[in-house]
């Protein structure tokens, strides 16, 4: 029996469809991973107390409700856009667990519960680091605006039911 030829339309349809697919699948994949390397993460900084790491301060335990948090929500977040995988909800997202990370990273920054001149010898590396949680903040809010403008658009390209 003679298959019916496929329009050269229909044969870049069904293309575009596996490589949805595929991202699709690639992208539900990462949330697994960072569901993962988050809880493993947590796992790690409630650990590091307990191995009385040399260039941690005993005010490392002030910021742990900070990265707590943040380190939930990722979780939640991640688990939702695996369930729902749509960037109307992927942005709000993103958004929300930005300003954690900027909750996160600005109270590390105010405790600084490093001393890593300890670990390395460099006078300067204490600096160095708050310099750097400094730079964090800035792209954070960098990311948090340019997401929120993706969000905009999208809303209102979103069409209006009646």
């Amino acid at each position: 029996m003679a298959e019916k030829a496929k329009s050269p339309k229909e044969g870049c349809t069904n293309e575009k469809k596996k490589k949805s697919t595929l991202k699709k699948v690639g992208r539900k994949f990462g949330y697994l991973i960072i569901i993962i390397i988050n809880i493993v993460f947590l796992y790690i900084i409630h650990s590091s107390i307990i191995w009385k790491l040399n260039f941690l301060k005993d005010e490392f335990s002030d910021c742990l409700w900070a990265m707590n948090l943040s380190i939930g929500a990722t979780v939640i977040g991640n688990f939702a856009l695996f369930l729902y995988d749509g960037k109307i909800l992927k942005l709000p997202i993103q958004i929300v667990l930005n300003v954690l990370s900027i909750i996160v990273i600005y109270t590390i920054l105010i405790i600084f519960p490093f001393d890593f001149k300890l670990m390395l010898n460099i006078s300067w590396i204490n600096t160095a680091a708050r310099i750097c949680l400094i730079l964090g903040i800035i792209g954070t809010i960098i990311a948090i605006i340019v997401q929120s403008i993706k969000l905009i658009f999208t809303i209102l390209k979103m069409p209006v039911s009646d």
